[in-house]
């Protein structure tokens, strides 16, 4: 069976048990005096301006002179010539494969559309026109060597006749 530790074990133990802790407290404390020092300010407190800031809008000019370049700029082009009429997306923002940037006025988008529909009909007209020419040239070639046969045909016949 246990039988009971004698009351100066028990007390060295708890001595080393609070010697322990106060040594945990005090590196601990020093520790932190440390991390004081080594974060201290560069600036002075009386360096520091500071007031206090109402809510609205910032009204400020800046007069100055020369030429705004942005740092990244990428340039969208468009098939057809037309107007923005709104920007979806703001400078800076994220975008996706396939999502709308601008809304483009839609009837320049139209009328561009119908002159070329007019000009394709153009050109189909154009082409029934010179496929209509050629069968004539055609026929009439045709026909030219046709009489020009006939022709040779009769001078034969009248040379064997005399």
């Amino acid at each position: 069976m246990d039988r009971e530790l004698p009351a100066d074990i028990k007390r060295k133990a708890r001595n080393r048990t609070i010697l322990r802790i106060a040594v945990a407290v005090l590196l601990l404390i020093v520790g932190l005096v440390a991390l004081r020092a080594v974060l201290r300010p560069s600036l002075e407190r009386n360096r520091i301006r500071t007031s206090v800031v109402e809510i609205g809008p910032i009204e400020a000019s800046v007069t100055a002179s020369g030429v705004t370049v942005p740092e990244y700029e990428q340039t969208i082009t468009s098939p057809v010539q037309t107007k923005i009429v709104r920007a979806l997306r703001k400078s800076g923002d994220t975008v996706k494969a396939g999502e709308s940037v601008v809304v483009l006025d839609k009837e320049a988008l139209e009328s561009a559309n119908r002159r070329l529909l007019d000009e394709l009909e153009v050109l189909k007209n154009r082409k029934q026109q010179l496929t209509l020419e050629l069968q004539r040239q055609q026929i009439d070639f045709q026909a030219r060597y046709d009489v020009q046969q006939l022709q040779t045909r009769f001078k034969q016949s009248e040379m064997e006749r005399t």
